[in-house]
């Protein structure tokens, strides 16, 4: 059962929507860059992890504050095991021993143990003696890790449906105690502004046109009814481009997403007055 969902979502498709649109210097691009990797893992989990409904009490994207202000981005109340994951989603080649991470600032095995220790404090205050089982999850297929021994708790990408599967063969029914005791972890949220961390915006600040789906740059017309994308060569139907660029409007600016002339101006004028009526009315 799904207790408590990921405040990142919205966010999360507002930052998409912003991508390609709003010129960034090298801090800003690396940040925002680095938000949207953090947020597509952990929305990979999440969506992932739906199979587990029916046996464990999900949380996601839980804020508490003991002595420091600490973020877990999943934990899932079992029967006799309370699973804490930590997601990433790096991208890259990377190396970890019997230390840790090697040239990584903060160690996400330490982080990951930190972690673990205050989630059983808070466990036994509530009197509840489950057994914590912690695990780091990378989710982007294309990061490799060397080093990984088997008694690290680590799962990368090709492992995380087995994971699952495991946890899912290892679990009853989920119980109203499971449920209750997922609530009541999840009141200890520390509430938080979504989208305390979004870049500002504004209309003048935002690129209008239908951007490539994929690589995000302006698409030109090839013919009456196609768009192509000059870098990577993806070819729509017209239709579908204006689609997508509604979706993206009413998501960065739903006060003026439906009006005929703010359509006209978002799609970049690639897209006719008639054309846009027509579609609208479909």
């Amino acid at each position: 059962m799904l207790v408590k969902s990921s405040e990142q979502i919205e966010a999360l498709a507002v930052m998409k929507s912003l991508d390609g649109r709003m010129a960034f210097g090298e801090k800003d691009e690396r940040y925002f860059r680095n938000w949207l990797s953090g947020a597509l893992g952990e929305q990979i989990v999440e969506d992932g992890a739906a199979c587990l409904d029916g046996c464990v009490a999900r949380i996601h994207d839980l804020v508490i504050v003991e002595d420091r202000t600490c973020q877990i981005d999943a934990l899932w109340i079992g029967s006799q095991t309370v699973y804490l994951l930590e997601v990433k989603h790096w991208d890259g080649v990377f190396t970890v021993d019997a230390q840790g991470f090697q040239v990584i600032v903060h160690d996400p095995l330490s982080q990951l143990e930190r972690t673990k220790r205050m989630v059983e404090r808070v466990l036994k205050r509530m009197g509840v003696g489950l057994m914590v089982e912690a695990r780091l999850v990378f989710t982007n297929p294309n990061m490799t890790l060397y080093g990984l021994s088997e008694e690290m708790p680590i799962v990368m990408p090709s492992q995380i449906e087995r994971y699952f599967q495991k946890i899912r063969v290892a679990e009853s029914p989920i119980s109203e105690w499971q449920i209750r005791l997922g609530k009541k972890l999840a009141a200890l949220h520390a509430s938080r502004n979504p989208h305390q961390n979004l870049m500002a915006y504004s209309r003048e600040s935002v690129r209008a046109g239908i951007l490539c789906g994929v690589c995000r740059v302006p698409m030109s017309v090839r013919c009456r009814w196609k768009l192509a994308c000059p870098k990577c060569g993806m070819v729509e139907k017209k239709a579908d481009g204006f689609y997508r660029t509604q979706k993206e409007l009413e998501i960065l600016f739903p006060e003026i997403a439906r009006k005929p002339v703010e359509l006209r101006r978002w799609m970049g004028d690639m897209i006719s007055e008639k054309t846009i009526y027509r579609l609208t009315r479909t």
